[in-house]
């Protein structure tokens, strides 16, 4: 009664901690759901992926159902990277029901999307998955390879958390290979990183597995500490599966500490959850250690039918790795019930499957149970040879024989040589006495040959010394080099790494996305520096009936130019809230002044000459009218089939006004339903490229916005992309390069 009412508080505890989770998985993806129906057709696709998501944990019917709605509206916008990220969602889907095979495919299929688009982040999740597929199918070598290629994209592309998560996955991968040495190296690998960057979820998959390896060497204490700190980070975070997980570890540690009760309550909650999340690899495992602990206690009818459950829904989802371990469990089962024939019929179908797997671990212990049997059977000499098969599966024993037989075929082989030769010098005595007269009249001129080839040895020998010296002078100057090379090259690491901070900075303050669809429903924004930070950026706010929006391009490109993009993008919003400036033209003045007081103080010749270029739109959709105001940078509306112009000032920002030039100027335009406006820096007109590696230009720039005219705005935007890539070839991108298009 004791131990029925522990098992029940536990599923309790379990329970609502699921329900929690689906509470808010439900709400989030209803959420989603009900902005469906008047989101733009562009958006649908990202916003069916993203409920399917929501879904994938708590209801895979559902994340299927929408993950296919994603495929199709992806497919019908042609949407590349939603429609990859659609066939992903239904792999992982397949996978969790059993179905590898359609899985594998669906992975296949969004990788071969993803290398096309060039989306590096997608192409290392897909090698993940497909690397976790051929690991379940005990295709090790196979998997690991996947695994490898994705860990080095997340190196190339700064993701620290994805870096790790391969390297937990290799680690993994190499323990079910029985590789054990490479499995510890590759685990502390992952934990040393996710503590790194404060990933407790991955901290607590590290300490499950470093339990698992603890296990496997018989540390049943230390393995137990393990598996409570992962439970206890799994609670902590909510994660479900990851309780479930550190459950049945912490199960299995019981069952070898002779603890079945404590076994059974642990094992009974990772079932339950299993069952809810559709885990089916985890539910086959699980059953399979229920089964195992059945064996132990001597139950072996109860054993049996978890075992066979097991099996079931291991050969249903191909795992080779289960299935040897399910049909061991069930040999040990009849071999307690006395029946040999029985055992043995499934001992050879695992060993059958262990080979073809590779499962090395297994192999070993499968003719451990062959001799077992023999041996009460009375059969010894079949029990030896197992038993013989058991201890080589185990060591390196082969192998030292094999280098000791060598080693004594190679000595007879040097004696019987040397036995031959003293035969022969025997039988012809008589030509090696001769032999021996005709050295001693050529001994003479050895001598001399001897003295002369000394004389050059001592020439040699001096000679030597010399190169040593100096070889040695080279050797100290090159370690010299090496360590300043070595320091140089830390220091461009981390001037590197600061420079990839400060993106992450520029970027957080560009507009959002999720403002710039609000106010514009219809546009794009092409951006895309030259180097990792940008001397480009596209600035957007709202006052009162008013949206503010430009694209602005600062003096120079890289570091410098994202200095001068933070001061701009600073300057902008504060003469919109705090100075309230409603035109573009006094934005610009205002501009013009702040920039000259912040980089002109001293006026000698160390100030600062830079300033930025930028064309500055206010629209009023009420009155379906734009104000325009810009230096350098013009503003095109492409209207029907005409591109219509409207030219910029010349006066740089941040020069005084003087008696020529007073102040920028608004041009006040009417707008048109189906206008569309373009404002850009000169990066994309300005490439290099082409057959003649000349510059795009402006009037190439103008007919290419014709020709896309009628396309979507995510259409067009892949196509100026597109276009742009093409124009560039083989060229480096020669400036940074934005354009921003809102469509009436």
């Amino acid at each position: 009664m004791k131990t029925l009412l522990r098992i029940f508080l536990l599923f309790c505890v379990v329970n609502s901690t699921t329900v929690v989770s689906l509470a808010q998985n439900i709400s989030k993806a209803d959420s989603l759901i009900a902005i469906l129906p008047n989101a733009p057709d562009a958006e649908k696709p990202a916003i069916y992926n993203d409920i399917a998501r929501e879904y994938l944990r708590t209801d895979p019917a559902k994340a299927e159902k929408y993950a296919t709605d994603a495929l199709t509206s992806a497919q019908g916008l042609s949407d590349r990277k939603e429609e990859a990220s659609a066939l992903n969602l239904l792999a992982t889907v397949k996978k969790r029901q059993g179905s590898t095979g359609e899985a594998l495919d669906l992975f296949k299929k969004s990788l071969q999307i993803r290398e096309e688009i060039e989306d590096k982040k997608g192409i290392a999740s897909c090698l993940t998955n497909i690397g976790g597929i051929y690991s379940d199918r005990s295709d090790f070598e196979t998997a690991i390879n996947y695994m490898k290629q994705a860990y080095s994209i997340k190196i190339e592309i700064d993701d620290k958390e994805g870096a790790a998560i391969a390297l937990f996955n290799i680690g993994k991968a190499y323990y079910r290979w029985t590789k054990l040495e490479e499995a510890i190296k590759y685990n502390q690998q992952a934990l040393k990183l996710f503590e790194e960057i404060g990933h407790k979820g991955g901290v607590a998959s590290c300490y499950n597995t470093a339990g698992t390896m603890h296990e496997s060497f018989g540390n049943l204490e230390k393995a137990l500490i393990s598996y409570q700190d992962a439970l206890k980070i799994e609670e902590e975070q909510n994660n479900v599966p990851g309780i479930a997980d550190a459950n049945n570890n912490l199960g299995n540690v019981y069952c070898k500490l002779k603890d079945p009760e404590k076994a059974e309550e642990h094992y009974q909650i990772v079932i339950q959850i299993r069952r809810e999340i559709g885990d089916k690899q985890g539910e086959a495992s699980t059953l399979n250690n229920l089964g195992v602990m059945y064996t132990n206690i001597e139950k072996p009818q109860k054993a049996l039918k978890y075992l066979d459950e097991a099996l079931t829904i291991s050969r249903e989802i191909e795992s080779q790795y289960e299935i040897c371990n399910n049909l061991v469990g069930m040999a040990k089962a009849y071999i307690q019930m006395g029946q040999s024939g029985q055992s043995k019929k499934y001992l050879e179908e695992a060993l059958e499957v262990a080979r073809s797997g590779q499962i090395l671990q297994i192999q070993q212990e499968i003719f451990n149970e062959f001799s077992n049997i023999a041996e009460r059977s009375g059969d010894y000499k079949t029990a030896l040879e197992n038993y013989k098969l058991y201890k080589t599966m185990g060591d390196s024993i082969v192998q030292g024989e094999a280098l000791r037989q060598f080693q004594e075929l190679n000595a007879r082989y040097e004696t019987d040589k040397k036995e031959k030769e003293i035969q022969l010098l025997s039988k012809d005595k008589e030509v090696n006495e001769l032999l021996i007269k005709k050295k001693d009249e050529e001994a003479k001129r050895q001598r001399v040959i001897l003295f002369a080839v000394l004389g050059g040895l001592v020439i040699v020998l001096l000679s030597t010394v010399l190169l040593l010296r100096l070889y040695n002078q080279k050797k100290k100057a090159n370690l010299i080099l090496a360590e300043q090379k070595k320091e140089i090259e830390m220091k461009n690491l981390h001037i590197l790494d600061s420079i990839r901070y400060a993106m992450r900075i520029q970027q957080a303050i560009l507009p959002t996305r999720h403002f710039i669809n609000q106010e514009f429903p219809d546009s794009f924004i092409l951006y895309q520096p030259k180097d990792i930070v940008s001397g480009d950026f596209y600035w957007a706010e709202t006052i009162g009936t008013k949206v503010f929006f430009s694209a602005v391009d600062c003096t120079g490109h890289g570091v410098p130019g994202a200095f001068m993009s933070i001061v701009g993008m600073h300057t902008l919003n504060q003469a919109i809230n705090e100075e309230k400036l409603s035109d573009p033209a006094a934005v610009l003045n205002f501009l013009s002044k702040k920039i000259n007081e912040s980089l002109r103080k001293s006026g000698d010749e160390s100030e600062v000459k830079d300033g930025m270029d930028l064309a500055l739109c206010a629209l009023d959709r009420e009155k379906m009218q734009l104000e325009f105001a810009g230096v350098h940078n013009p503003m095109y509306i492409v209207r029907g089939e005409e591109v219509l112009q409207f030219k910029p000032e010349k006066h740089p920002i941040g020069e005084p006004f003087d008696d020529e030039f007073q102040g920028y100027s608004n041009t006040l335009i009417d707008l048109q339903k189906g206008d569309t406006i373009y404002l850009f820096s000169d990066g994309y007109p300005d490439q290099f490229g082409g057959p003649k590696r000349k510059k795009l230009l402006s009037k190439r720039f103008r007919e290419i916005l014709l020709v896309i005219r009628d396309m979507g705005m995510n259409e067009q935007q892949a196509h100026l992309e597109k276009t742009f890539e093409e124009w560039r070839g083989d060229t480096e991108q020669y400036d940074d390069v934005t354009i921003f298009a809102v469509r009436m």
